[in-house]
């Protein structure tokens, strides 16, 4: 299996970033310029759009220090039994929670 085609690594992108908005999927106010894994890889997370938020440096540190309210929007701190396509989340662009794919869309779901 090539590194394009393998959901274990990190240069995995398939083109699933082409859709994503280049600001940062938590506060719409800067660029994105990190990707962050809602489920950690030591949990078992994988490079997988359901599983991946492209963030500015300063949420992605602010998620990274405050993990129980990140995880209250759906941000992080996903558990090793989470599956983040079924972990509603709060993106800056959508009215409501949403439930991301791994096609690199989202679905209207449940309220965080």
């Amino acid at each position: 299996m090539s590194a394009m085609n393998d959901p274990d690594s990190p240069f995995d992108l398939s083109g699933w970033f082409d859709v994503m908005t280049p600001m940062c999927e938590c506060c719409g106010q800067r660029a994105g310029s990190e990707r962050h894994h809602r489920k950690n890889r030591s949990q078992g997370g994988k490079w997988t759009p359901a599983n991946i938020l492209l963030l500015c440096n300063i949420c992605h540190k602010w998620i990274t220090e405050h993990p129980t309210s990140a995880r209250g929007f759906g941000l992080g701190s996903l558990g090793w039994r989470d599956d983040p396509a079924a972990v509603p989340v709060k993106l800056w662009y959508t009215d409501s929670a949403v439930c991301l794919d791994d096609t690199g869309g989202y679905d209207p779901c449940c309220p965080v």
